[in-house]
């Protein structure tokens, strides 16, 4: 782990409290074109759905946020389709936060965020919808996630869902 990136990771972290199960994949952009995106989903639902609360379409939404965040990957790295994209999942007490990276150029995360800011934020249905013209990977974060962080060169990224641990008696088998 980078030193840079070690106080960004300890402070994501300290919002879903301690980490109790981790779970990662790396893949290919061409693995993903290969395949479909959500068949990378399968090993971080299933600690999501056997051992949180939420409701349904917050099922749906973290479906959404991580197909276009890991599309947006697949677009970065496709001058190079062996580039590699790997995805984290830390799951806490208070829920779970993901980690995106990716070996595309990065982008400049600041002058966009900055745009989209500027302009009224669409709606959960707009988004899930995608009635807008782009930007469903920063509109989804913004709107769908309880907070998210780019670094680096943009090809970083921290996103988190806050939701309620199920006690061991209270877990769906």
């Amino acid at each position: 782990m980078a030193k840079a990136k070690e106080p960004i990771l300890k402070h994501a972290l300290s919002k879903i409290g301690k980490v109790e199960h981790t779970h990662n994949e790396q893949f290919t952009a061409d693995e993903i074109y290969l395949h479909q995106v959500s068949h990378h989903f399968d090993g971080f639902k299933l600690p999501l759905l056997s051992h949180y609360r939420f409701p349904e379409e917050k099922e749906e939404e973290m479906d959404f946020v991580l197909r276009e965040i890991i599309l947006n990957s697949v677009s970065a790295c496709k001058e190079s389709r062996d580039k590699k994209i790997r995805l984290d999942a830390y799951y806490g007490r208070n829920g779970v936060l993901f980690e995106l990276r990716d070996e595309g150029p990065g982008f400049n995360y600041k002058k966009v965020l900055s745009r989209v800011k500027s302009k009224p934020l669409p709606s959960r249905y707009d988004i899930i919808a995608k009635t807008l013209d782009g930007g469903y990977g920063i509109y989804s974060l913004m709107v769908l996630t309880d907070g998210f962080r780019y670094f680096n060169n943009g090809n970083n990224l921290y996103f988190l869902f806050k939701m309620e641990k199920l006690e061991p008696k209270q877990r769906r088998a």
